[in-house]
């Protein structure tokens, strides 16, 4: 169906042919500008289900279209389709002359607006308000503690590698160790003070602490330590062996002659 840009929502009815079943997706629906993509689903008694699809296209006034690691995106100018994070306040921000709704965290700094993808999923995403570039707004909740996840900034200490996984539905960026597979290393903002850090992530309990990597650093530098004895001593012991070869051919020609 096609709808005009002044459009914002639908009222969606369906009825079953079978009083046995029921169905689901129907109500009153918030549209966003571009297509909409609507399921309605019918299931019956014995538990199988039919899936219909409502496509609901808003026809957008100037669209503003962006494109960031490697995907086109729409801005989204519908305040009423995003859900506001915890600690953000509501703003706006002119991004193409235009007045778009956005939030601000006055703890991090950080401005949020929503973009909406070719498939029509509307995510959070930080825009730089001096750049404008839009980075992709990943919160992590661990009780009380909610997470920004940013690049880490260093090379990692030895003994950790980069691997995906899946956290809150969400899959992200991580580092593990060699001899685990229940913990793991994360860098983020902590939201509720603006502080950066490493944090090691228990896969198993969902909970996470601040990490101190001078520990591991301190592992490291005795493992190298230990490691150059080693290298030192199986020097030491391998001319010592070459040295009595030595000796002993030596003492063999002498009797010889």
């Amino acid at each position: 169906v096609e709808l005009d840009s002044t459009v914002e929502k639908i009222n969606i009815s369906a009825k079953v042919e079978d009083k046995t079943a029921n169905v689901s997706g129907t109500g009153e629906k918030e549209l966003i500008e571009g297509e909409n993509v609507i399921d309605i689903v019918v299931t019956a008694q014995n538990g199988n289900t039919r899936k219909y699809v409502l496509k609901a296209n808003v026809k957008e006034q100037n669209p503003i279209n962006v494109k960031t690691n490697g995907k086109n995106y729409t801005v989204v100018k519908r305040k009423k389709v995003l859900t506001i994070p915890d600690n953000f306040t509501e703003t706006t921000v002119i991004i193409n002359n235009e007045e778009i709704p956005a939030f601000y965290n006055e703890i991090t700094k950080y401005t949020v607006v929503g973009l909406r993808d070719e498939e029509g999923k509307v995510e959070l995403f930080l825009y730089d308000l001096d750049s404008g570039k839009y980075t992709l707004y990943q919160e992590l909740s661990f009780n009380s503690n909610k997470l920004f996840l940013l690049d880490v900034p260093n090379k990692m200490p030895e003994g950790l590698k980069k691997v995906k996984i899946a956290v809150n539905d969400k899959k992200i960026n991580a580092y593990k160790f060699d001899y685990s597979d229940i913990y793991y290393i994360i860098y983020g903002m902590n939201l509720n003070t603006g502080n950066k850090d490493f944090y090691m992530y228990d896969s198993e309990e969902h909970t996470i602490q601040r990490y101190d990597t001078t520990m591991l650093d301190k592992i490291t530098q005795e493992k190298d330590k230990y490691l150059t004895v080693v290298i030192v001593l199986s020097c030491v012991c391998f001319l010592t062996m070459l040295f009595l070869l030595i000796e002993v051919n030596k003492y063999h020609k002498k009797n010889e002659v």
